[in-house]
């Protein structure tokens, strides 16, 4: 069984907070996180009135600061937390991660068939893997791609290495789920093999400093 860290957040007034701390600096910091070790640095100073109509929620906790700004999610507050002699509130801007992924398809022919007839092909072969017949037999027999030997198990690949709305689909789905996803290409049925994996994570984050 995995272990599961439990972390208790409190939602505050973003009125309130502005009512007892100012801002005196902000710093643009990016944390980039790989498999043996999580890496901070410092972009630039940013001018503080850029930042303050962003405060819309803020987040409160004192402990695992750290790995509450590498795992957060994007456009929430963590802190106030006191650091160095200075309380501050961060900001998380962005989260760009790296994946690594596995899946097949079976890429429809997408010039004898309209779109229209593709998706009811594409709807019936679903049907018959979920049924119970093999996703490699259905591969070899409808894979409309010049690399169909190929196409059954398309092997790792990183974020970037396909199309956006391919990728985005394998994310979206857990290992041994089959489904339909159009791109650019025609319309592909996809089966995840191995669920993704998480390479590296670099989260852009604003550093509130504030006075007591």
């Amino acid at each position: 069984m995995k272990k599961q860290v439990l972390i208790f957040l409190m939602i505050i007034s973003p009125l309130w907070m502005l009512s007892q701390k100012a801002v005196v600096e902000l710093k643009e910091m990016r944390m980039v996180r790989n498999s043996t070790s999580v890496e901070i640095k410092e972009v630039r100073k940013v001018d503080t009135t850029l930042a303050l109509p962003q405060f819309q929620k803020m987040i409160a906790n004192n402990t695992k600061i750290d790995s509450l700004l590498i795992l957060g999610k994007k456009d929430t507050y963590i802190g106030p937390v006191q650091r160095n002699g200075y309380k501050s509130l961060y900001f998380i801007q962005h989260i760009d991660s790296v994946y690594t992924m596995r899946a097949g398809q079976i890429l429809l022919d997408p010039i004898h068939f309209t779109e229209q007839e593709t998706d009811s092909i594409a709807a019936k072969i679903i049907i018959q893997i979920k049924n119970g017949h093999s996703f490699d037999a259905m591969c070899k027999k409808y894979s409309f791609s010049d690399n169909s030997q190929y196409d059954c198990d398309l092997g790792w690949f990183k974020s970037g290495e396909m199309v956006l709305e391919f990728e985005q689909a394998v994310l979206a789905h857990k290992k041994n789920d089959v489904f339909q996803v159009k791109t650019i290409f025609g319309t592909h049925i996809v089966k995840v093999l191995e669920d993704a994996v998480e390479q590296s994570r670099t989260v852009t984050i604003f550093e509130f400093k504030l006075t007591d």
